[in-house]
């Protein structure tokens, strides 16, 4: 890993933005190591670097490249710039992949980009049928993104579930702290239900605990 990462520092410094087409080139090595070191690195580079990401997306949508785990590395990445833009172009990514775990990651980037009220649905409607606990997780987090009350709700009622193990209510404590900390309203909104203040006690708690 360290001997990848100064492999990419060099080409950096030897060559700067230069560079761009190089790492853009080695995002689809098949090592996700290596994809994620490029990533860093393109984002790292401002502007030029976030450019060359964006049209590499738009090259892997118009060649219809069903599948592809860069695509999905990409995507994650840029969610985090909170560029709205992409919004249009990510929604044409879902139909390229055909498991749900691939569309929770473009509905939670999507999510990030303040299309939460869109993809809430479809995000519970998978949760309320998921037996896989990592499948559950992933799941959980995507919700806490979507800063929306069907989140707050459905995880609240969740968490309430006797047939959830101790590490997920744990997952799910941090995802409704996360949807608190974007929307301070949603505290009042826990409180007006005997099983909403159950989970502020427990978060409160879990706050002492963690901090």
């Amino acid at each position: 890993m360290t001997d990848r990462k100064q492999l990419v520092d060099r080409i950096i410094d030897e060559k700067g933005e230069d560079a761009i087409p190089v790492l853009v080139k080695l995002l689809d090595d098949e090592d996700t190591d290596v994809a994620e070191i490029c990533l860093d690195a393109l984002l790292g580079m401002g502007k030029a670097g976030k450019k060359a990401l964006v049209d590499k997306l738009k090259q892997m949508e118009t060649e219809k490249r069903k599948g592809d785990v860069t695509a999905l590395f990409i995507i994650d990445r840029l969610a985090e710039t909170g560029d709205k833009k992409l919004v249009q172009l990510l929604y044409s990514f879902l139909k390229l992949y055909s498991d749900e775990r691939s569309h929770v990651i473009i509905y939670e980037a999507l999510a990030k980009l303040g299309e939460g009220e869109k993809v809430v649905d479809p995000l519970i409607f998978m949760l309320d049928d998921a037996k896989d606990t990592e499948f559950l997780e992933l799941l959980i987090m995507a919700l806490s993104n979507t800063g929306t009350r069907k989140a707050l709700e459905r995880l609240t009622k969740l968490y309430h579930d006797e047939n959830i193990e101790k590490s997920t209510s744990s997952f799910i404590l941090e995802a409704i702290h996360n949807l608190i900390a974007h929307n301070p309203n949603f505290s009042e909104i826990l409180r007006e239900t005997s099983e909403g203040k159950k989970v502020l006690d427990k978060l409160y708690l879990w706050q002492q605990k963690n901090e």
